[in-house]
């Protein structure tokens, strides 16, 4: 993983970060999946969670593992900021809303794989759901640009509010053995 984080690390540090270069993260993600799936499958059993395996403390971007039990799913939510996710273990179903503050639609759904690399920049794709699709516990990678403290999430007959997100910290000596990297 110290790879791909000094990988994106150059792509965030050239300026704001746009279509072009979350293009360019998500095929550095790309090339780096097999990799990691070696290494994170390798690691110690993780519960359902989010896990914060990097933060940058320069440019802001984190990096986390998120792990899928059967029948997990998150709410309607956004965030506000460019994103790229892939799937390590399994599926996941992502539904895309529409932008509607008081009673979003779906608009379209996909199933991505192990393997599968996508993206989010708001506002296109920014207003989602994500749910364990297959397997026993799904692993997905998320990188996005800012440490994901919170987020918006849709409460029906109220609207979008502020959600506070839990996180564990992981040691990505603990997730991607032997590189091991600490924070910046």
């Amino acid at each position: 993983m110290l790879r791909l984080v000094q990988e994106i690390t150059t792509v965030v540090e050239r300026g704001p970060v746009g279509l072009t270069e979350v293009k360019q993260m998500e095929q550095l993600v790309a090339l780096a999946v097999p990799r990691l799936q070696q290494t994170v499958l390798c690691s110690r059993p993780l519960q359902p969670g989010r896990y914060l395996c990097y933060q940058d403390k320069v440019h802001g971007f984190v990096i986390m593992v998120l792990a899928w039990g059967p029948g997990d799913a998150t709410p309607i939510h956004d965030h506000g900021i460019w994103g790229v996710e892939a799937v390590l273990k399994h599926s996941l179903r992502v539904t895309n809303f529409d932008e509607s503050e008081t009673d979003p639609q779906p608009m379209s759904s996909m199933v991505i794989s192990a393997g599968d690399v996508m993206h989010n920049l708001p506002p296109a794709r920014d207003v989602h759901r994500v749910e364990h699709a297959s397997g026993d516990c799904a692993l997905s990678l998320h990188i996005y640009g800012k440490e994901m403290t919170n987020n918006r999430s849709f409460v029906p007959g109220v609207g979008f509010r502020v959600c506070q997100l839990a996180c564990h910290d992981l040691c990505l000596a603990d997730v991607c053995q032997p590189c091991g990297v600490a924070t910046v």
